[in-house]
């Protein structure tokens, strides 16, 4: 996730991801920080109506063995 400040690693966020008129909710937390720029970000607990939405958004991106 590229931010303009980045928090500490151990950091709680709420997650909410929009995409067309789709939303992906869940909680997360910081694992990883590059610099004051970059963070990654493991989900939390996702429900699995969320987890579908970000699988049906996934699926739609060539799989590697493609590129």
């Amino acid at each position: 996730m590229d931010i303009l400040n980045a928090n500490p690693v151990g950091t709680s966020l709420n997650v909410r991801i929009l995409r067309d008129e789709g939303t992906f909710v869940t909680k997360g937390k910081i694992i990883y920080v590059r610099g004051r720029i970059s963070m990654d970000v493991i989900f939390l607990d996702p429900l699995k109506e969320q987890l579908q939405i970000l699988d049906s958004w996934l699926a739609e991106f060539p799989s590697a063995a493609a590129l």
